[in-house]
């Protein structure tokens, strides 16, 4: 496995620390484990499948009310740099070690 260099260079955990270890685990089908790896990219995986989905959806039936709200804004952005701060700066706290990688 790859180093991660920002934990190489302040002993901090980043937002990506596991996601390679995940991403192996869940194309295994070793799901609990990837969870366990990274929370935050398997999450990730499974709501951005969704989305794209969605969104491919929308753009086939573009009468379909539903599927208006599935199109990437900037405030959808902004959201996932605020989730990837936040997660990264919780798995750094005591109490917090669930979020840690195994």
């Amino acid at each position: 496995m790859p180093a991660c260099l920002f934990h190489q260079h302040t002993g901090l955990l980043c937002p990506g620390c596991g996601a390679t270890r995940s991403a192996l685990a869940l194309g295994d089908g070793r799901i609990i484990e990837a969870v366990q790896n990274n929370l935050l990219f398997v999450s990730g995986v499974v709501f951005g499948s969704l989305w794209i989905l969605l969104a491919a959806m929308r753009e086939k039936f573009s009468k379909v009310l539903f599927l208006q709200p599935f199109r990437i804004r900037l405030w959808f952005l902004w959201v996932i740099l605020a989730l990837l701060v936040c997660f990264g700066i919780l798995r750094n706290l005591p109490g917090f070690e669930m979020l840690r990688p195994r």
